[in-house]
């Protein structure tokens, strides 16, 4: 498994999401390109949910720079740890990282029109550096790496949130070109696989170009979480 790369990773921040969910059929039959997979995982908030989400649980007005992500380690984990209800539900905290430095010049302006328009004018000289905003704002040894995912700007996975459509696209086709490359969670292990894909899913999809590769990390894995209903 690839692991590292030499590529400017810049943290966007991190979430707590919910552990142990079956594959629903809809989704494996309409957007899955590995059917044989284990749970799926990525950085879109409508596949991988979050426990805010699922849970239903209220959570400060303002969490981060980048939409549902918070960014600060800390105030993440401990918000959660007072939260007790009658339910409880397995969960993992992660890590979302942006790999930059691949992205074209284009699609660096991207996020430099994106993200200067919801944090400090400072933004421009950390993403110059390749420096997070984040807290931490660099990865840590101790985190696994679960996989590459493909996603447009606001979180959107190419991945596994753009459907197919049989009347122009042969499904059966798809899913022998690129099953072979995923992982049991359904993202790229490989770099160049999924540099590959990007670059095909912003002619594919072109309504959410461009679209960027992200790293997913396991910061922890939770066993339970108090909530109200699940």
């Amino acid at each position: 498994m690839n692991t590292t790369t030499n590529f400017g990773e810049w943290i966007l921040g991190y979430d707590a999401r919910v552990s142990g969910r079956k594959i629903d059929d809809r989704l494996k039959s309409n957007f899955l390109y590995r059917l044989d997979g284990a749970e799926v995982y990525s950085i879109d908030p409508m596949i991988w949910p979050s426990v805010f989400d699922a849970c239903h649980l209220s959570k400060p007005s303002y969490t981060g720079f980048w939409p549902d992500l918070w960014d600060n380690l800390d105030a993440l984990t401990k918000y959660l740890s007072p939260i007790k209800a009658l339910q409880k539900i397995p969960f993992c905290i992660i890590g979302v990282e942006l790999l930059y430095d691949i992205c074209t010049i284009e699609e660096k302006r991207e996020w430099d029109a994106l993200l200067g328009g919801c944090a400090s004018a400072g933004i421009q000289k950390t993403l110059k550096d390749n420096v997070s905003l984040a807290s931490p704002c660099v990865r840590e040894e101790n985190w696994s790496f679960l996989g590459y995912d493909i996603a447009d700007r606001y979180g959107l996975s190419g991945l596994t949130n753009c459907g197919f459509d049989p009347n122009i696209e042969n499904v059966g086709e798809l899913r022998l070109r690129w099953a072979v490359h995923l992982n049991e969670h359904h993202l790229f292990d490989d770099i160049d696989r999924a540099v590959e894909f990007k670059d095909w899913s912003n002619i594919r999809v072109r309504e959410h170009a461009p679209f960027f590769v992200y790293g997913i990390w396991l910061i922890s894995a939770k066993t339970d979480i108090a909530v109200a209903d699940y």
